[in-house]
């Protein structure tokens, strides 16, 4: 939130979803490499030195991180303040990221991918679509979350009001999100859109694939984990760091995320993962990355634009194919 309010995304001193409140007010490292000189941890943690409990933590953490890349990414967002800054791991920068904004989703796509991914039906769901535009990708998703996931957890209610108001999630009441609210969407989409296939992994499949199938849609099984993320790595690296990926002004995407890291694990292979299991989401990133296992599949929608070289070079009308 802090960082929205700085770069301009939160006004303050206003109401309503796109103000805050909230004093920017940030104690931290002012480079990574202090991490390594335990004397300047005061910056980033002003109790460290009347806590003997959390000090004691903060070291072995400190030697764990050693080890482990994914240790080293919550250590220094949770302990030292400096989130999302070892690029070498983040999944992209902030400015990357925050860059996604500058174009919505295009009114005319020739066909687009559909996708979906949520942990449980009692928490968020993301629906999204997938599509390529003179040589970018675009991405347009929509939450739904149950009401019992704000209540129940410790979300910051910021992000989600300002994506309520962006029309880009919504909240969902009763036992669960049921399948006809993501049936439902992807039918309103298709009157727009001509949707291909649409993408999930397996455990979704088993509660979506009969109810979209029955609706007309095609549904496609994709796998998770290492193999598959390690597959995709180049792609999503390229799409990020060239700017060429784009959700339209969608907050609640931004924050999916950033808040996933790259695990590299032993095989040499890497695993995309949650910052922190329970109040960090992932789903609409983790539904873009289904999409992105069938980009390959449809065309890029920008018109195409033919030049005949030989009208420029000779002037005459046509040259005929002789056989």
């Amino acid at each position: 939130e802090s960082k929205m309010i700085l770069s301009g995304e939160l006004g303050i001193d206003k109401d309503g979803a796109e103000f805050s409140s909230l004093f920017p007010f940030i104690c931290r490292l002012d480079n990574d490499n202090e991490v390594d000189d335990p004397d300047m941890w005061e910056k980033a943690c002003p109790t460290i030195n009347y806590n003997a409990d959390l000090k004691r933590k903060m070291f072995q953490e400190y030697s764990q991180m050693q080890r482990n890349a994914g240790l080293r990414l919550t250590f220094m967002t949770k302990r030292m303040n400096r989130p999302m800054e070892d690029t070498r791991f983040a999944v992209a920068s902030y400015d990357d990221v925050l860059h996604t904004k500058e174009k919505e989703f295009p009114e005319k796509m020739d066909e687009v991918i559909g996708t979906v991914d949520f942990a449980d039906r009692r928490d968020f769901a993301s629906v999204g679509l997938l599509g390529k535009y003179d040589k970018d990708v675009y991405f347009t998703q929509h939450t739904f979350i149950h009401e019992s996931a704000l209540r129940l957890q410790n979300i910051k209610r910021e992000v989600i009001d300002i994506s309520i108001d962006q029309g880009k999630s919504q909240i969902v009441h009763g036992k669960n999100i049921e399948a006809d609210y993501i049936v439902g969407w992807f039918l309103e989409m298709s009157n727009k859109y001509y949707i291909k296939k649409i993408a999930m992994d397996m455990y979704r499949a088993k509660i979506l694939k009969p109810a979209l199938e029955e609706a007309g849609f095609t549904v496609e099984i994709v796998r998770s984990g290492s193999v598959t993320h390690g597959m995709l790595k180049d792609l999503v690296d390229d799409l990020f760091i060239n700017q060429r990926l784009f959700f339209g002004d969608d907050a609640i995407m931004r924050w999916y995320c950033m808040n996933v890291y790259e695990e590299h694990i032993s095989n040499g292979n890497i695993r995309y993962e949650k910052i922190e299991p329970e109040t960090r989401k992932t789903d609409g990133f983790f539904s873009f990355l289904h999409g992105l296992n069938f980009l390959d599949d449809i065309y890029d929608s920008a018109p195409v634009t033919v030049t005949n070289s030989s009208v420029e070079n000779t002037g005459t009308g046509f040259t005929p194919l002789v056989f």
